[in-house]
Order: structure tokens, then sequence, then C-alpha cells
């Protein structure tokens, strides 16, 4: 859809502001993540999107659709906000709440402290335990 998308954004006056990178290397998504001022998450599936705790982790706030675990990572007003997903709604809701988040000053280290316990060796450990049961 690549090509659709970028005609889009031309036709909306977006060629500018809008950029479709492809495949980039793991320290270039970390200095993209450092340049934004927000995460939109706007999937209709996910498990647990390792993308919001990094974008957290990185002291960005986050928008996302309620799919799979999000809302167990994401905290209204405290690190961004949740919308519903999959209804005839989600793309206002979806504008609204980043218009909100992008108005809002947000603190990145209470950011990075929401996401504290979402480390390899805790996420290993529930991970264990679940598949133990």
């Amino acid at each position: 859809m690549r090509g659709k998308l970028e005609l889009m954004a031309q036709k909306l006056g977006l060629s500018e502001t809008v950029k479709f990178l492809g495949s980039i290397s793991q320290n270039e998504v970390a200095e993209w993540m450092r340049k934004s001022k927000c995460l939109l998450l706007s999937s209709k599936s996910e498990g647990m999107p390792n993308v919001v705790v990094e974008a957290l982790a990185s002291g960005i706030p986050v928008v996302a659709t309620d799919v799979g675990d999000v809302s167990a990572v994401i905290r209204e007003g405290v690190n961004g906000r949740v919308v519903s997903a999959n209804t005839d709604t989600t793309a206002d809701e979806l504008a609204k709440a980043l218009n909100d988040v992008l108005g809002q000053k947000w603190d990145a280290d209470v950011l990075r402290e929401s996401v504290a316990d979402f480390d390899w060796k805790h996420n290993a450990g529930t991970v264990v335990e679940i598949v133990g049961r």
C-alpha cells in the first residue's frame, strides 16, 4: 500500500511532513523514537506490542487502539490514551486522542517509569508462569 499512501499524502499536501521509511535498522528506530512527539499504534490486532513499551521507555507518550495487552501498559493521562478498536468511530477517536496527547505536556521521566517493570527478565518470568499453568 506504500504507493497509494504516498499518493494520498501528496494529495493532502503532507509529503513534506509524512515520511515513509520502509525497513530500517534498530539504531534508526531508536533515533526516530528520540525525534518523535508521540507514538500512534492503530492496530486492529496485537499481542503485547513491544513498540508501545519501547516508545514509553524512550519518553514518548502513546496513543493506541485497545487491542491485545495495550491497556495493560497504557494508563489514561499517565502515559497516553487508548481508544476503542474496530468500530466505525475508531479513526475519529484516534485523531482526537492524538490531538489531545500532542497538546499536553508530558514528563519523559514519568513515561519511562511507567514501563520500568517491563524488562526482559520480568517478561520472561511472566511467560513461564502463564505457560506453566
